[in-house]
């Protein structure tokens, strides 16, 4: 197809070379007919068409520049974009490409923030700037009578400043607000301590593209943006904000030879520096995945990513023409048929450097999701067939492209197509001529692109279903699970003792202090040992079990798992003593849960006060249960070379009975 822009490369200090365009492109396009008119022609000429015109000049120091004269136009928009974003941040250092773009807007040449801001909005106009993993842009809209002065001042904004330390420091608290950062507490630091990064499972970027991204990394905000330093700041600016990786799209009805002027003045005096990689490469994992899930929701939520490895400037366009054309046939026979299984559908395509993905996004009705997934499946197949009845595809084509012109007719709407696509200056030389590239779309075409590129075995697919069983049928199921686990560890692990043969009954005591230190160690090892069993069961989850659509399965893994954590439950809170029962030939230690253990005096080396110092010389395997620093506690000391050290309301009342039951007690030792 020719190519319908012209390309213009500035040379400071000489005339400009440039090229007049060819003439455009004429696409006869039916859904541009006027209704009732027969036989109308229909070409498509460049006041009909927002896309095309624009042309492209490329400055000496790389800088990329799209204009486009818009006549009539009562606002003039221009934005620069930026092909990196906070997936640069170094360690240590999040947020520090956010942090740039705050400081881009703050006071510089002698003018505060606020009169930055000001010098725009008094003029009616807006400004913003947007960071985001992968780029970061910035745009300005003015009436058009100031459009050349908001193009100076977005040049102002872009080019180099001082990052001087007292200003870091004004503008690093709004950050902060905005991010909702804050200094880390008591429970954040926990949270951060049991959830590192290598017990995390991979984001979607890392598994199924293999790219190194923020979203693997847990770390403190408000730490991370305290130790930026306005050094750290001039040098993300001078390794990233490089002309070369710039587009600038200026839009308006604005003099063309002034705009090139003023590019050239502002835009053109940044120094020229080498372009860093972005990325790194993408890998393709070679399979596909796909996870399925029982929630209480009203509706199915139908996920589908078509991953996509190789995107180039033709690719994103058909992936963008897909997006739409998807989204209005899948609209037509799910929203609009005569079933109606979705209100709405989302379809598109989602970039992050060089990898993308094609979604299909849709929350279905629970009786007719079948029928939803096997639409949506008839659909991508015709595609990849290219079967549809030609006159149906070109109706909806052209349809496409009819309601892309009327949404884009406004110049903010095509600067920021940039912002949201074409940020990428190495997949187009040119603003992309979309509408005149969609028109001409053939089905054959597309099929070959989508038979290629949108390759099943890699796909990915997100399932969340409604439960089949109502919340108190769930409910009262979990309860009976429980119920029916914990008294089969009872039974398991009580064993039957004759009451009447019992003597004595002594609770062990512990000071506050033990018993909030030993309160705290076992809430701590539980912890840990339940991330530690979380993290496991996550991977065991995702691989073996979230894949499988069976819901009896699933129900079955979950109950095992809910059934394998209350036997462990059970198990770890078997350790602690609480009793000791004393019989007439044996003790037996009574634990917290379930379990007792039966010792028999002969067993038994002796039972007598201690201090802990003695439990320490002793040199066995002792149970400490009190600190026996102020008073003596009970040592009972075994032939095994274990013992407990304890504490009872009365000592000397349980060593009288075990001395008369026959226990190796030891005299006592009375004061005085």
């Amino acid at each position: 197809m020719p190519d319908a822009h012209s390309i213009h490369r500035l040379n400071a200090g000489r005339e400009l070379r440039t090229s007049r365009c060819t003439p455009l492109l004429v696409v006869t396009l039916l859904a541009l007919s006027t209704p009732g008119v027969a036989g109308q022609d229909t070409t498509l000429t460049a006041p009909q068409n927002p896309f095309a015109g624009f042309e492209t000049h490329v400055l000496d120091n790389g800088l990329r520049l799209w204009y486009r004269h818009l006549p009539g136009a009562p606002n003039a928009s221009m934005g620069v974009s930026v092909p990196y974003g906070w997936d640069m941040d170094p360690q240590g250092k999040g947020e520090l490409a956010h942090f740039t773009e705050h400081m881009l807007f703050s006071d510089h040449r002698g003018r505060t923030e606020e009169e930055i801001k000001d010098e725009i909005e008094s003029r009616g106009g807006e400004r913003n700037a947007f960071t985001t993993p992968d780029r970061t842009f910035y745009y300005v809209t003015l009436p058009t009578e100031h459009g050349l002065f908001g193009l100076e001042w977005l040049s102002r904004i872009i080019e180099p400043h001082a990052m001087l330390s007292g200003v870091v420091d004004s503008n690093r608290q709004p950050v902060a607000l905005e991010i909702r950062a804050r200094p880390r507490q008591l429970f954040d630091h926990l949270g951060a301590w049991l959830d590192p990064n290598w017990l995390r499972r991979p984001s979607f970027w890392a598994r199924e593209f293999g790219l190194e991204t923020r979203l693997d990394t847990r770390y403190d905000r408000y730490r991370n943006l305290e130790a930026i330093t306005a050094t750290d700041l001039k040098d993300f600016y001078d390794r990233y904000y490089t002309p070369g990786a710039m587009t600038l799209v200026v839009v308006g009805d604005l003099p063309r030879d002034s705009v090139i002027r003023l590019v050239e003045a502002t835009f053109g005096a940044l120094e020229a520096r080498p372009v860093p990689p972005s990325y790194g490469e993408t890998r393709d994992p070679g399979r596909a995945y796909r996870r399925v899930l029982w929630t209480y929701r009203p509706n199915v939520r139908y996920r589908r990513y078509l991953k996509v490895y190789e995107v180039d400037g033709p690719a994103l366009e058909r992936l963008l023409f897909l997006g739409f054309y998807l989204q209005r046939r899948l609209g037509a026979r799910l929203r609009f048929g005569e079933t109606k299984a979705v209100y709405s559908i989302g379809t598109g395509i989602v970039m992050r450097g060089p990898a993308a993905y094609f979604r299909i996004d849709a929350p279905i009705d629970r009786d007719r999701w079948e029928y939803a997934r096997d639409v949506i499946d008839e659909e991508l197949q015709a595609l990849a067939t290219g079967s549809l009845p030609e006159e149906d595809f070109r109706a909806d084509r052209d349809a496409v492209v009819e309601r892309l012109i009327s949404d884009n007719r406004a110049a903010e709407d095509l600067v920021f197509w940039v912002f949201r696509s074409f940020y990428r200056p190495e997949l187009h030389d040119s603003f992309p001529d979309l509408a005149s590239t969609f028109a001409s779309l053939e089905q054959e075409e597309l099929a070959a692109f989508v038979s290629d590129r949108f390759v099943p075995e890699r796909g990915v697919t997100y399932i969340d279903r409604p439960q089949p069983i109502t919340q108190g049928i769930f409910l009262a199921m979990v309860l009976m699970l429980g119920t029916l686990t914990i008294k089969g560890m009872a039974h398991a692990r009580t064993a039957p003792i004759e009451m009447r043969e019992i003597r004595y009954v002594a609770r062990l005591r512990l000071s506050p202090l033990a018993l909030m230190a030993s309160a705290t160690i076992m809430l701590a090892v539980a912890v840990v040992a339940g991330r530690l069993l979380g993290f496991m069961a996550e991977r065991v989850a995702y691989a073996w079990v979230l894949p499988v659509d069976v819901y009896a399965y699933q129900m079955a893994a979950f109950a095992l798992f809910g059934v394998g954590v209350l036997v462990l439950m059970v198990l770890y809170l078997g350790i602690p003593p609480r009793k000791l029962l004393v019989f007439t030939d044996h003790v037996r230690v009574k634990y917290l849960a379930y379990r007792s253990r039966r010792i028999p005096f002969d067993e038994i080396r002796s039972v007598r006060l201690a201090s802990l110092g003695d439990v320490i010389g002793a040199r066995h395997r002792t149970v400490p249960l009190a600190l026996g620093l102020r008073e003596k506690a009970i040592y009972l000391e075994l032939t095994s070379g274990t013992g407990y050290f304890f504490r009872v309301r009365d000592p000397e009342e349980l060593l009288d009975v075990l001395r008369e039951l026959g226990a190796p007690v030891a005299a006592l030792e009375r004061d005085g």
